[in-house]
């Protein structure tokens, strides 16, 4: 492949053909909602780069007292709860702030594997959910 094909993509021929299981293959994978919200999940954590209801409505979420607008992004443990109803941010921040800061990196260098960074597509417009990621975004 050329260096500006398969951003984000991974041989994994030799676990189908070859029955390796000695390495994971990746350890994360990237998500893009249809508002154009970004999440990262990292094996059983997954980290919502937006404080709003992140797929599920915002009002049911303020009914289950989940919903977190002061606050740049929701953490989950999926392994214990699949349902994303108790928000983990403010509980462990430094693995959300670390989350957050991988997934900046990875839209930064256009592409989630090795390989040379790659320009983002052209947009006529602000690329707005990228713009608030950064700048919500306080590193210690």
């Amino acid at each position: 492949m050329n260096e500006n094909e398969g951003e984000d993509s991974f041989d994994v021929s030799p676990y189908l053909f070859e029955n390796r299981t000695d390495t994971i293959i990746r350890d994360h994978i990237i998500m893009h909602g249809g508002a154009g919200t970004f999440a990262i999940r990292e094996g059983d954590w997954k980290f919502i780069a937006d404080s709003s209801s992140g797929g599920t409505s915002r009002k049911y979420k303020e009914l289950l007292g989940t919903y977190v607008s002061d606050q740049p992004g929701q953490l989950y443990k999926l392994a214990t709860e699949l349902s994303e109803d108790h928000e983990l941010y403010s509980e462990d921040m430094d693995r959300a702030q670390r989350m957050r800061e991988k997934l900046i990196t990875y839209i930064d260098q256009g592409r989630s594997n090795a390989g040379v960074p790659q320009k983002n597509d052209d947009i006529k417009k602000p690329w707005s959910q990228v713009e608030w990621l950064k700048s919500t975004w306080q590193p210690e």
